[in-house]
C-alpha cells in the first residue's frame, strides 16, 4: 500500500496546503466562469479545448480536496502537476488577459513534485491510513 504510505513530516501538510488553496480557488473559478479556461486552451492550441475545459476544473478542485484533507495524496498531486504542467505550457505560449504570474503554477508544481515524492505527512487521512496500529 506505497501509495498512501506516508510519514508524519508535518512540512508536508504545508506544501499540502499551498498547493491546493490555488487548485480549488482557480478551479472554482473557471467553473464558475470568472477565468473562462477555454480561451486559455485554444490560445495554446491545446487538442480537444472544449473537452478538456469542461474536464480539468472539476479535476483541480478534486485534487485539491484531495489534498487538503491528505486523502489519496498521492495521486491528487500526480493529477494536479500534469495540470500545472499544461498550465506552464499555456504561459509560455501564450499571453491571455488577466493572466496570473507563471509563479503560482510553478510553485503549486513543486509542491506537488515533494508531496509524490514524500507522501501527505502529518494531519493527513494517509497517515491515519498508513499507520499499523
Amino acid at each position: 500500500m506505497r501509495l498512501r504510505q506516508t510519514s508524519p513530516a508535518k512540512h508536508l501538510a504545508v506544501l499540502r496546503l499551498v498547493a491546493a488553496v490555488p487548485l480549488i480557488g482557480i478551479g472554482a473559478q473557471h467553473i464558475l466562469g470568472t477565468a473562462p479556461m477555454l480561451p486559455i486552451l485554444e490560445g495554446a492550441q491545446f487538442p480537444l479545448a472544449a473537452f478538456f475545459a469542461v474536464l480539468v476544473p472539476w479535476l483541480e478542485i478534486i485534487a485539491g480536496v484531495g489534498l487538503v484533507l491528505g486523502f489519496f495524496a498521492r495521486p491528487a498531486a500526480l493529477t494536479a502537476l500534469v495540470i500545472m504542467g499544461a498550465a506552464v505550457y499555456a504561459h509560455a505560449v501564450h499571453d491571455w488577459v488577466d493572466e496570473p504570474v507563471i509563479i503560482l503554477p510553478l510553485a503549486v508544481a513543486i509542491c506537488c513534485a515533494q508531496i509524490l515524492w514524500g507522501g501527505a505527512g502529518g494531519f493527513s487521512i494517509d497517515l491515519v491510513a498508513s499507520d499499523p496500529d
